[in-house]
């Protein structure tokens, strides 16, 4: 599958909860129960969408996605640069194992080194932990991500120097 990556744009929201559903309930659900899964990802509606396309016009976040010419939107990607965080990177579970998180995550660590970050960390979720890992991102231990009222998450909390792959990319 041959993918392009690129900045989202505001018209992408509604796609990336879409992706954002489907990677949690048929990604995750091996490693967490359901209410976990609906708290953490409740099916797609327009409040949804509206609060995602926020988060891709701000100025304090970088949104990437990666698109498929057949299939549209396939993959997206969030950094919160005012605190140098990963929030995000979903692949739509029909396009997983392609390469493309690896690629879409390499795209967001430059992005980001090329804002001045110089690391990036993260919760990850227990399915993701060995991805990220495999990433080059260093365990700190077990952390936790509050979802809704009354239901946490279970994660690991994770981070990786940009100032490295920066370094190796010259």
């Amino acid at each position: 599958m041959e993918c392009r990556l690129r900045t989202a744009l505001a018209k992408d929201a509604a796609a990336l909860v879409t992706i954002h559903y489907e990677s949690v309930h048929r990604g995750a659900s091996s490693h967490y129960p359901v209410e976990v899964l609906k708290a953490w990802s409740p099916p797609p509606d327009n409040h949804r969408s509206e609060w995602l396309h926020g988060i891709i016009v701000s100025d304090n976040t970088l949104v990437e996605v990666a698109e498929d010419s057949a299939r549209g939107v396939v993959g997206f990607g969030i950094v919160l640069l005012g605190q140098s965080r990963l929030q995000a990177l979903y692949i739509h579970p029909d396009a997983a194992g392609a390469g493309i998180g690896r690629r879409l995550l390499s795209r967001l660590e430059q992005r980001a080194g090329q804002v001045g970050l110089t690391r990036l960390s993260l919760n990850a979720s227990l399915n993701a932990h060995p991805f990220y890992a495999g990433m080059g991102y260093t365990t700190h231990g077990p952390s936790s991500q509050a979802l809704a009222e009354e239901v946490v998450m279970e994660a690991l909390a994770m981070e990786k120097s940009l100032l490295k792959s920066q370094a190796q990319s010259r």
